[in-house]
């Protein structure tokens, strides 16, 4: 059984804060520690319990790793459609270089680390459907669990401002605390149907998958991803904990 360690996570805070204070800017104050291993989908529905707002997913095909954050710490959001990936490297870089890490393993997926990604393609107009997403978009997780070679760990990221107080630090661990006790309960699912199914411009779609395949033959194109749109309405508001469930249950790869 895993302790969390209060006090090193107090003196880094005030570690952080004197940085902060002395350079006048904020300082990104992180640490990572091992617990006991919890189901990333319980950590996941704690968050929302919670109340931590946003919340992310990450795992590979294999489901070796996997990796839920939850809350929002920090924020790189651009519509720019030129260097885009400079400048996501500049700014994280640049928060890196001043930050407090309190990082005493050698795994990877642990740390700050971002969620997030580009459009495929700045320059096409954007539709309603996607108008509030912008073409750069990642977030520094407030808490991440990983799971990584049937272990456990929790990182903690915390953004100090050059006017914080000390006190600040007693209500992450409060929250943290209440994080870690409702991740202890897993999400309960719900039996939800789809009522409602419409497909978006389907024959427009037929037509592009024709013409697709006709130049595929005729080798002017070798690779292209279609996408198309379908809509579903359910008897009750979809549960994200069950649909990742479904996903990781049903789609291998």
């Amino acid at each position: 059984m895993f302790t969390l360690q209060h006090t090193e996570f107090k003196e880094g805070f005030i570690k952080a804060l004197s940085k902060a204070q002395r350079t006048n800017h904020d300082i990104l104050f992180s640490e990572v520690c091992e617990i006991d291993c919890i189901d990333p989908l319980a950590f996941f529905g704690a968050g929302k319990k919670t109340e931590l707002g946003d919340r992310f997913f990450w795992t590979g095909s294999d489901n070796e790793v996997v990796i839920t954050g939850v809350g929002i710490n920090y924020l790189f959001q651009s519509d720019q459609t030129t260097d885009r990936f400079f400048y996501v490297q500049k700014k994280w870089q640049s928060l890196l270089d001043d930050a407090i890490i309190h990082n005493s393993y050698s795994i990877d997926a642990i740390g700050p680390t971002l969620f997030g990604g580009f459009t495929f393609d700045p320059l096409k107009e954007k539709t309603k459907l996607w108008s509030q997403y912008k073409h750069t978009d990642f977030h520094l997780p407030q808490y991440m669990c990983t799971i990584t070679g049937g272990r456990a760990f929790l990182t903690t990221n915390m953004l100090v401002h050059p006017h914080d107080k000390e006190e600040r630090i007693e209500d992450m661990l409060e929250e943290r605390r209440q994080l870690l006790q409702n991740a202890k309960v897993l999400p309960t699912g719900i039996n939800n149907k789809v009522i409602a199914q419409h497909e978006v411009a389907s024959r427009e779609w037929k037509k592009a998958v024709a013409q697709v395949v006709d130049e595929m033959k005729k080798n002017v194109i070798q690779k292209v991803v279609l996408a198309r749109e379908t809509r579903l309405t359910f008897a009750h508001p979809v549960q994200i904990e069950s649909v990742l469930q479904n996903l990781l249950d049903k789609q291998k790869n």
